[in-house]
């Protein structure tokens, strides 16, 4: 609101329309009132992280709920692994943040690890997983253990590979593969779980596989 001094014709100050009065080296004046200022928009580096996170592990969920289970941690399997993976798993600055599926860990516990792992193509839809057990582990104490491995293809996110009923003593699994696979690059961890299911491996991260190369006519 402007203020009049010295009647009509005398000196104002104060807002006018959209002019301001104020009093310059003793004389009255009128200015242009600033216009209001907008901040820049921020990226959210830790938003633009979750968002990616959370959409390359929700697939997961099933495995992560064992991989990540603790009964004396309160927070949720997925949480955790959310949270483990936050600083180590991801590469690039936001918001165009990628997954380094090399350090993406889907299990984390003290269960002897799958030695020597290996994920070749054994046929057009078919990928061999192959681990080793070296003569200084015990057998009978881990041999029963089960080996979780999961595939995972970026072009079909919402549709893991999996196979969950071979044991440590197998020392191989055949997962079968979606067509849908096929001529595309697919990811594929392991990890073991004890036969009670209160122990697990950490996953080990076991290479990219390019599923459909192998002419069926061989299967």
């Amino acid at each position: 609101m402007a203020i009049l001094r010295k009647g009509f014709l005398g000196g104002f100050s104060g807002p006018v329309g959209p002019g301001s009065g104020a009093l310059w080296k003793g004389r009255n004046i009128l200015k242009s009132r600033p216009g209001k200022r907008t901040k820049p928009v921020q990226p959210q580096p830790q938003h633009a992280i979750m968002d990616v996170l959370s959409r390359f592990l929700s697939p997961f969920k099933r495995f992560i709920k064992t991989g990540f289970y603790h009964k004396k941690n309160k927070d949720s399997p997925f949480n955790r692994a959310m949270h483990y993976n936050w600083d180590r798993a991801l590469i690039g600055s936001a918001p165009n943040y990628k997954i380094d599926y090399k350090k993406i860990i889907l299990s984390r516990g003290s269960r002897e690890p799958a030695w020597a792992g290996t994920a070749v193509l054994e046929a057009a839809d078919q990928i061999k997983v192959s681990w080793e057990v070296p003569v200084t582990a015990k057998m009978k104490l881990i041999g029963s253990d089960r080996a979780i491995i999961m595939v995972y293809n970026e072009n079909e996110p919402q549709h893991i590979c999996y196979s969950d009923k071979a044991i440590r003593s197998d020392l191989s699994a055949t997962v079968e593969m979606l067509y849908i696979y096929r001529g595309r690059e697919s990811h594929v961890w392991i990890f073991f779980v004890s036969p009670d299911g209160k122990s697990v491996s950490n996953s080990d991260y076991l290479g990219s596989v390019l599923t459909g190369t192998i002419d069926d006519s061989i299967n």
